[in-house]
């Protein structure tokens, strides 16, 4: 008896606990220019851009209705999609607010521009071995693409609107800067960003300096004054998008 009762409170309380966390399915339909269905698009919050291409992580694709279903974490901060065709030929934003998840949103497709650019570094000297940037819409810069820069080149293709490019290397400190495309440019080029060192950044040859920690918990914090690397560096990263 006792485990029937068990397995139905369970029952019960999945739904809830699946309802706090704020998942939840996004529903839309992409159209053309002339308002009908547009089937084989390709809608993702988050994408990956390399030479090979742009990549989706985790999208869906239209029926031949135009319609797709995303389920997706919902916050506070509006949600960002972008729908693209198989080329990057056209595509479309779209933006959701969590007060608007339950809503079947509609966009239309418009024509992409090509947007390249360059990352350097010293001056533009070199570029940066180890390097990539992300892409999100001014409004909620939230990341919608990641580049991935091949010898510090890299290209992409958005609809005509504001956004931001934050560029970053290691041993370099990030930049960020705005972009602004409108329609009717086929293509775009931006001003190479030079990044410059990070604070702290040991030349070859030079003195190394001490280490310097915070915000660290007890137990790293033991851990680093410690004797248990003898004559060894302890390299940390901590990444971080807002």
């Amino acid at each position: 008896m006792w485990k029937r009762a068990l397995i139905a409170l369970l029952l019960v309380l999945w739904p809830i606990g699946e309802a706090t966390a704020g998942s939840r399915t996004v529903r839309g339909r992409i159209l053309d220019a002339e308002g009908k269905p547009v089937a084989g698009v390709i809608v993702a919050s988050a994408w990956t851009v390399s030479a090979e291409g742009a990549r989706p992580i985790q999208g869906v694709t239209t029926d031949a209705r135009g319609r797709f279903a995303l389920y997706r974490e919902i916050g506070s901060h509006p949600l960002s999609l972008l729908a693209l065709d198989p080329k990057g030929e056209s595509g479309a934003l779209i933006s959701i607010r969590s007060t608007d998840v339950s809503l079947e949103h509609e966009a239309t497709l418009v024509p992409c521009l090509v947007v390249e650019g360059k990352l350097s570094t010293e001056g533009g000297k070199y570029y940066p071995a180890v390097a990539s940037a992300w892409v999100a819409p001014a409004a909620t810069r939230a990341p919608l693409l990641r580049l991935e820069p091949t010898k510090g080149k890299y290209t992409f293709w958005l609809p005509p609107g504001g956004y931001e490019l934050t560029a970053q290397a290691l041993g370099q400190a990030s930049v960020r800067v705005a972009v602004t495309l409108r329609a009717g440019e086929p293509k775009r080029t931006l001003e190479e960003i030079d990044l410059p060192d990070r604070e702290g950044r040991i030349r070859e040859g030079g003195i190394a300096p001490p280490i310097v920690y915070g915000e660290a918990t007890a137990s790293a914090a033991r851990a680093l004054e410690g004797e248990h690397f003898p004559r060894r560096w302890t390299l940390c990263f901590f990444w971080a998008h807002r």
